[in-house]
């Protein structure tokens, strides 16, 4: 009998050192080999991912704008002519216009009107109504081309319309560089006109030949009753 249980005491002794050992036994299926290589699972994930990132376009864009400049224009310094700067006598109790011993020019002097105590006023300049606004010498008599000339009828007939006519003409040319189209040349005698004479273009010229008796005479017969 305890021969008996000595040989069961062994026998489980042997199986539990086997079990421990691993020999001659096959893995659990649950079991990995330790030469097995792990497998990365990989999760999906369905949520959706949300780029509030700004998506930046480079890509130039053509402006047919017209580019428009601004910039203030200096205007020219005018020396002489209609848009010359008028001199300015600021001496005190200067007079209203004298002249400039330096430059020769007419220099105005300010001063107030009646009743006002503000010296900001000064005289008209009247100096550029005449020919190419003033500061340029006349044409002379000779360089004036006579385009029509003029006889007296020696009669008491109205020239009116002839002399008008003759104006009317001339107007219609051309001007040269100087802006004269040329003169209308009345001769020596008498001219009756019934009612008045319009030149209605610059640069024409009506001529007489000399004063007095003995030259060229208008008359107008247009008389007030």
């Amino acid at each position: 009998m305890t021969n008996i249980k000595q040989h069961l005491l062994t026998s489980v002794l042997a199986m539990a050192l086997m079990s421990c050992s691993g020999g001659g036994g096959s893995p659990s299926d649950s079991e990995s080999s330790a030469d097995e290589p792990v497998q990365n699972t990989t999760i999906a994930d369905d949520t959706p991912v949300t780029d509030d990132t700004p998506v930046v376009d480079d890509t130039p864009v053509a402006d047919d704008t017209p580019i428009i400049d601004d910039t203030p224009t200096t205007p020219p310094v005018v020396s002489s002519g209609p848009t010359a700067p008028r001199a300015i006598n600021s001496a005190p109790n200067a007079p209203l216009a004298s002249i400039d011993a330096a430059t020769g020019r007419l220099a105005y002097g300010p001063y107030a009107n009646e009743g006002q105590t503000n010296a900001d006023n000064i005289l008209p300049d009247f100096s550029h109504a005449g020919y190419m606004g003033g500061g340029v010498a006349l044409p002379t008599y000779a360089s004036i081309p006579v385009r029509v000339t003029l006889s007296p009828t020696d009669s008491d007939a109205d020239d009116l319309v002839r002399v008008q006519a003759a104006i009317d003409a001339v107007s219609a040319m051309e001007t040269d560089e100087r802006g004269i189209k040329g003169a209308v040349l009345l001769e020596a005698g008498t001219y009756n006109l019934s009612s008045e004479l319009f030149i209605r273009s610059s640069g024409v010229i009506l001529r007489g030949e000399g004063q007095g008796a003995d030259g060229t005479i208008i008359n107008s017969t247009n008389r007030a009753d």
